[in-house]
């Protein structure tokens, strides 16, 4: 759902679900996302502003999962092409697609630029950790990761070339 209030505000809501039969004759619901979204802030059960790529195209999906986390976010656009986004995402929220997170005492914290324009999108995204350490002790777990996705028609078929460094 989604619709414009009256002081300019945007505000939507998402929810996705699938039912998955299992083995025994009976059936799993998993829920992908529910998040509301009012004005620049986001949150709820969502994709996390850290990924590029779902994977949900690709061959290594089973070594890629997508992410999906429990997060409080802003995003705000800087030009009408730009946009920055802020968040605080829990990972915990998707254990069974994840590595074990292995009791981190704060979120984690992640900063994106997102541009797109005329078949472009560019995608810039840091994010620390709590990295809990032997003896109670904690380290700062960092990453980032850049992508892009160019999109054009080429002799009338469609043409994506995409790419990702992350570290």
């Amino acid at each position: 759902t989604g619709q414009m209030l009256a002081d300019g505000r945007y505000l939507a809501s998402a929810f996705e679900f699938s039912v998955d039969t299992t083995g025994e004759g009976g059936s799993e619901l998993t829920m992908s996302e529910a998040s509301v979204t009012f004005g620049a802030f986001a949150f709820g059960l969502a994709g996390s502003r850290f990924d590029f790529w779902t994977g949900d195209e690709f061959a290594f999906i089973g070594r890629i999962p997508s992410r999906t986390v429990a997060l409080i976010g802003y995003e705000r656009p800087l030009t009408e092409q730009l946009s920055l986004s802020l968040s605080v995402e829990d990972v915990s929220a998707d254990r069974s697609r994840l590595l074990p997170t292995r009791g981190n005492r704060v979120p984690d914290g992640i900063v994106r630029l997102l541009y797109e324009q005329d078949g472009l999108t560019l995608h810039g995204a840091v994010a620390a950790r709590d990295v809990p350490g032997s003896g109670g002790s904690s380290r700062v777990g960092r990453a980032a990761i850049v992508g892009a996705t160019w999109e054009r028609t080429l002799l009338d078929r469609p043409l994506t070339l995409t790419a990702q460094l992350a570290g």
